[in-house]
């Protein structure tokens, strides 16, 4: 079974400080760790992954601004940018990665036998 485990040194932090970004193109700024920890919270919550591959433009120009209200009482007006900060994992040359969680994982699953491949694909649970 080793020998099919890969490997992409990517985490949460890797999705807020992306998410911090597309958000400071809003001109907001989040300097102090409250500022950081309303960030995280708000990609916890707003932050999917959608079944359809979706053109971010078209997602963004049909989307409502909405208003995210945090735990400490401030509040952000938000568009696009979470349906954007979730694109990384599958293309993360913007935060200077080569390859994408869905390119470990077809890696992954050739390395078995051709036999149980298909049933590999079927039972892919994205989670976390």
């Amino acid at each position: 079974m080793t020998h099919a485990i890969g490997h992409l040194d990517f985490a949460g932090k890797d999705l807020t400080d992306h998410f911090i970004k597309l958000l400071n193109g809003r001109r907001y700024s989040f300097e102090s760790k409250i500022e950081r920890e309303n960030v995280r919270v708000m990609k916890e919550s707003l932050c999917l992954i959608d079944s359809e591959i979706r053109k971010t433009e078209d997602a963004e120009l049909k989307s409502d601004e909405t208003r995210h209200s945090c735990p400490n009482f401030t509040s952000y007006f938000i568009k696009g940018e979470p349906d954007k900060c979730s694109e990384i994992l599958f293309d993360p040359k913007d935060i200077g990665r080569k390859i994408g969680i869905h390119q470990i994982l077809a890696d992954s699953i050739v390395k078995w036998d051709i036999s149980i491949q298909q049933e590999l694909c079927n039972n892919i649970i994205f989670a976390g």
